[in-house]
C-alpha cells in the first residue's frame, strides 16, 4: 500500500486515449471502508494525500482512487486488520 501512490505518481496518467500527463497528489484519493481503518493508509502516503473512509468523498471523482480494504473483528478485541496480500 505505502508505494501504490508514489508509483502511479511517477508514471502519470492517460485519460482514454489521449496524451500522457503528470498526475498530481491534488488529483489522487485514498479511499478506506470506514474512519478507524483510515490512519494506517494515511502514515504510507506522501504529505498531502487526501485519504478518508469513504463517508468523507461523497460524490467525488478522481483520476485516481485508492482504494485501501480492510476488515475489522478479525484481530485481538475487534482491532483493525487492513488486508494485504500476505494476508490473503
Amino acid at each position: 500500500m505505502a508505494g501504490i501512490v508514489r508509483e502511479l505518481l511517477r508514471r502519470g496518467f492517460r485519460d482514454g486515449d489521449g496524451p500522457g500527463r503528470p498526475l498530481s497528489l491534488e488529483e489522487v484519493l485514498v479511499v478506506a471502508p470506514l474512519n478507524a481503518h483510515v490512519p494506517r493508509p494515511a502514515a504510507a502516503q506522501p504529505p498531502g494525500a487526501r485519504v478518508g473512509a469513504v463517508d468523507r468523498f461523497p460524490g467525488r471523482e478522481a483520476p485516481l482512487v485508492v482504494y485501501a480494504p480492510a476488515t475489522s473483528g478479525a484481530g485481538p478485541h475487534g482491532t483493525v486488520v487492513p488486508l494485504e496480500a500476505s494476508t490473503g
